[in-house]
């Protein structure tokens, strides 16, 4: 397994923390190569017995996809046994006993806050208390579980290598982002506004209402591109992927009638 400079140094750091410890995490952005990290500890542990754990499939799947990409294949890990969190908190504690792991990696460990993953994660530590436990992140806080950092309360804390996004993109390891903003769909809000401009029996206020309307929709046309003009000016690659953030199932639905006229191509929904 090739590492990356940036990397090559958080190993460094882990082998560091494993030596004084038995568990330690990395917080590092999306997209710097934690996994591989990862892999280099387990390349260079192929004797131990190992559990990689992560919270869906397709990323177990980029496990052994990555693996082939270095020229190796899951020959080069005999003792390596991947496993979702999901399929975890369904084995019973015999099942976990009989793993006998050495070295358990947890993949975007902040989702181990959940009760059901969480109890699993836990059950195995704790039958397998001699194992060397490596947590991967970007993000250890959940937000939406008051702010708790699993970082402190699976490793008390003891982070081997840390990095923010912006330390990422200064050092040229992840490529500075391109944001462009725009106003659309106020069309609604406005006729709402007109509506209720209407209903106004003051002759004197609704004209004063009205002027003022009369120059917001001016500023808004003038400041505005509808999603069409905006996506065939910044996107670059006509048959790229794009993800497409919604409000909630209806905005989604929407999106989707709307995606063709949008994007100039047919969409797929995940």
């Amino acid at each position: 397994i090739s590492l990356k400079p940036h990397n090559i140094e958080t190993y460094q750091k882990i082998t560091d923390k494993l030596s004084e410890s038995n568990r330690t995490a990395v917080i590092h952005p999306t997209g710097t190569g934690k996994m591989f990290v990862a892999l280099k500890l387990l390349e260079e542990n192929k004797d131990k017995k190992a559990i990689y754990i992560a919270p869906s499939s397709p990323i177990l799947h980029d496990i052994k996809k990555n693996i082939f990409a270095e020229g190796m294949t899951m020959e080069d890990f005999p003792n390596l046994r991947r496993i979702t969190y999901q399929k975890l908190a369904r084995l019973s504690d015999e099942e976990i006993q009989e793993l006998d792991a050495d070295i358990i990696v947890l993949d975007e460990f902040h989702h181990c806050g959940a009760p059901e993953w969480g109890n699993g994660v836990e059950r195995l530590i704790k039958k397998n208390e001699n194992a060397s436990v490596l947590g991967l992140s970007a993000t250890p806080l959940r937000y939406s579980d008051g702010l708790r950092d699993m970082a402190d309360e699976l490793f008390e804390n003891n982070v081997a290598s840390e990095m923010t996004l912006e330390e990422a993109i200064e050092e040229g390891i992840l490529p500075e982002a391109s944001y462009v903003s725009t106003l659309y769909g106020y069309e609604k809000e406005l006729m709402d506004m007109q509506q209720n401009i209407d209903k106004i029996k003051d002759k004197d206020k609704k004209a004063e209402a009205q002027d003022l309307l009369n120059e917001l929709s001016k500023k808004l046309d003038e400041n505005t591109q509808n999603l069409p003009e905006l996506f065939s000016e910044h996107m670059e690659n006509k048959n790229g992927k794009y993800i497409v953030f919604c409000r909630n199932i209806d905005d989604m639905n929407e999106k989707i009638e709307q995606a063709q006229k949008m994007f100039g191509a047919p969409s797929q929904l995940y």
